[in-house]
């Protein structure tokens, strides 16, 4: 059964999202969120097969070294005390020189270097989100949080180094080589042709605790983010760990990877994007930019999305993004003018957008009301509307229309005409008409186009462009189209 999208449903299309944010634009560009909105985490999400999308967990580019910074700053409560090492957001540390290989950049040594850096240059180096690093270095010893971190804590950041049957190797001590060690080691661990434990794609025994007297369990690890968390901290948490998330569980609980997933989704959001989320953004892409999405754009406004993201939020975001509206202003200069744009000048246009003086979807006005459109339509008023209307109504003009909207180009201008017939219920009923066609694949019902023309007129058409976009019926056809996310 269809969702038909009329005019009442606009008011539900918006809600939660501040139409007058919306109007003014929002995104500037369709730059990919690195932070989802966060939510306290629910037990029931957590899936033993895929703890974190590799998408996710292998995206060197999520997070900026400013941003880790800010991070630490708001989350540690610190005070340490005379004779400890400080606190981790104004801690500093020397790092060893690592060689580059076939699965990390080089990494240069540092000096006296800030912890923010050194996660943030291993991250780059190794191809490996900086979150998961942070919410490693939480889950190994609490270093986020901490509210007076020891020597110890530092010595053995990452927990690299340090199997549950042994002393820790102190080759491995100090906290740059454990951030950079670790970073590395995550990509050893799906390097082709790796002999490590667990497996993505086939059913792995996995053991609930170090105790081997606690028996194990069978999981089909999907992915290969997944299985390096399982061969970097090697125990499924029971039943009693993942029912009391903020504390202990029984005897045979372990925490490595409960907590791993609890402390990554409570601070950037989803560590899985739903195949739902995943087909709406890749549609996003295919309708709105004409490209297809690439794995991190995916799971960025995946987890945006998926995280509590409005989906007529991020339409919007698309709509008013830099490349869409380089796209229209490139095709209004082939399909209007019937040539390429001078060099530099569609980024002119863009300013115009970006300043808010002109909406996206205006440009196509504002082309049909230069002097060149004139010349290469006849030279004349007469001819000029009459070009207007097999374009915008897809008739041509009468006599007397051509003569009347003549004689108001020749003394009021000739935008003055292009405005008023694009703002007529005619057109907008065209205009919107098209939007259907385009993201829902079907004509507007009867009842339907008039409340959104009307809704064009008044407020110009990206309103109407994103809200159809947002909708639950283009929710759902994006899922039928991209079945598999």
């Amino acid at each position: 059964m269809r969702t038909k999208l009329t005019r009442a449903r606009l008011t539900k299309a918006f809600a939660g999202v501040a139409l007058t944010a919306l109007l003014g634009g929002l995104l500037a560009g369709v730059s990919v969120p690195t932070t989802a909105q966060a939510a306290i985490p629910d037990a029931s999400n957590f899936n033993a097969g895929r703890i974190i999308d590799d998408a996710i967990f292998y995206d060197g580019s999520r997070m900026g070294e400013a941003a880790i910074q800010q991070f630490i700053d708001a989350k540690e409560n610190c005070a340490a005390t005379a004779g400890n090492p400080g606190c981790l957001e104004s801690y500093r540390s020397d790092t060893p020189a690592k060689p580059a290989n076939a699965n990390c950049a080089a990494f240069a040594a540092g000096t006296n270097e800030l912890a923010s850096s050194i996660i943030w240059r291993a991250a780059q180096a190794c191809n490996v989100n900086a979150q998961v690093l942070l919410a490693t270095l939480e889950k190994e010893q609490g270093l986020i949080t901490s509210g007076n971190p020891n020597a110890g804590k530092y010595r053995i950041a990452m927990g690299y180094g340090c199997p549950d049957t042994a002393a820790c190797d102190t080759a491995y001590y100090g906290f740059g080589n454990q951030v950079i060690s670790a970073a590395r080691q995550f990509q050893r661990y799906v390097a082709p042709g790796n002999t490590f434990r667990y497996k993505a794609g086939k059913v792995n025994s996995i053991q609930w605790h170090p105790n081997a007297a606690c028996g194990a369990s069978d999981v089909f690890i999907e992915n290969n983010a997944t299985a390096a968390l399982y061969n970097y901290t090697p125990y499924r948490p029971n039943q009693a760990a993942m029912s009391n998330l903020g504390g202990t569980g029984d005897a045979c609980s372990s925490y490595g990877n409960r907590n791993f997933w609890k402390f990554f989704s409570d601070w950037f959001g989803p560590s899985t994007v739903s195949v739902q989320a995943s087909a709406f953004v890749r549609s996003l892409y295919a309708d709105v930019l004409k490209r297809e999405a690439n794995a991190s754009e995916v799971s960025g406004w995946g987890t945006a999305v998926a995280g509590g993201m409005p989906p007529v939020q991020a339409a919007a975001g698309f709509v008013n993004s830099d490349e869409y509206r380089l796209t229209r202003i490139n095709s209004a200069y082939t399909t209007i003018l019937g040539r390429p744009a001078e060099p530099g000048a569609d980024r002119a246009w863009l300013a115009n957008m970006n300043a808010g003086l002109l909406q996206t979807d205006d440009v196509d006005k504002v082309f049909l009301a230069t002097e060149e459109y004139i010349v290469i339509n006849g030279g004349t008023n007469e001819s000029f509307v009459n070009a207007l209307y097999v374009r915008l109504i897809g008739r041509a003009a009468q006599p007397e229309e051509m003569s009347g909207w003549g004689a108001i180009a020749a003394s009021s201008g000739r935008h003055v005409v292009v405005d008023t017939i694009w703002r007529s219920l005619e057109t907008a009923r065209s205009r919107v008409s098209i939007m259907y066609a385009d993201y829902l694949g079907r004509p507007p019902a009867a009842g339907e186009v008039d409340g959104w023309a009307q809704l064009a007129i008044n407020n110009g058409d990206p309103g109407v462009r994103w809200a159809i976009i947002g909708s639950a019926e283009y929710w759902a056809r994006a899922s039928a189209r991209f079945p598999n996310g």
